[in-house]
């Protein structure tokens, strides 16, 4: 056999090989995966994205001249949308930096380990501290201790503070709690800041005696 039966000529031309090659090399997959022609991609994505910039000034100038009355209104819901938002930035970051009353800390972490006559040390602490939310919460433990003790209180400290309240004996006066806990959800879970009057209030409301 001859030379040119081992090695038969190519069924095309190198030149329609070339274009075939460099069509299948110029697919998005290929430059894709080897960083073909990126410069051309880049050049495409910043004259598509000029283009949509243009499109919708365009449109926006249209709006504004066939009809002025919605244009006026998208302008106003995108301001108060933007206050909103400003809005809801500063009260988050508010209440991610409030200060020590906002603390969380369950009625079993207040009364795990500690006494009544330890539990008001602590509030004396808390006030002093100006930890009003932390200490209004030690003097509702202590309210709810009075009234069915301090260790079923202890085996009852995994229950919200209403529920401690509903678990409260009927006869016991529960209005001065339920005002409590009405304040304690709104510092405890809200993370509003308690003013001093209105714990001074709440407190008279509870009873300051501090015997045990």
């Amino acid at each position: 056999m001859g030379e040119e039966a081992l090695y038969p000529p190519p069924s095309q031309d190198p030149e329609t090989v070339r274009q075939a090659t460099d069509a299948l090399l110029a697919e998005k997959r290929f430059r894709e995966g080897m960083g073909l022609r990126k410069d051309e991609d880049l050049e495409a994505f910043i004259e598509r994205l000029q283009d949509t910039i243009a499109s919708f000034v365009t449109a926006i100038i249209d709006l504004q001249v066939n009809s002025p009355l919605l244009y006026w209104g998208l302008v106003v819901g995108l301001i108060l949308i933007l206050i909103l938002l400003v809005w809801h930035i500063i009260y988050t970051v508010r209440r991610g930096s409030a200060p020590q009353d906002t603390a969380k800390r369950t009625v079993a972490d207040i009364v795990r380990e500690a006494d009544l006559g330890a539990l008001w040390v602590q509030v004396r602490e808390a006030e002093a501290a100006g930890d009003l939310g932390q200490a209004l919460r030690i003097r509702f433990a202590i309210a709810v201790a009075r009234a069915i003790g301090l260790e079923r209180l202890r085996g009852l400290g995994h229950l919200t503070y209403r529920e401690l309240v509903a678990a409260m004996p009927a006869t016991h006066p529960r209005a001065e709690l339920e005002r409590a806990v009405g304040i304690i959800e709104d510092t405890y879970y809200a993370g509003n800041p308690l003013a001093a009057e209105r714990y001074r209030s709440c407190v008279d409301a509870m009873g300051r005696e501090e015997s045990s």
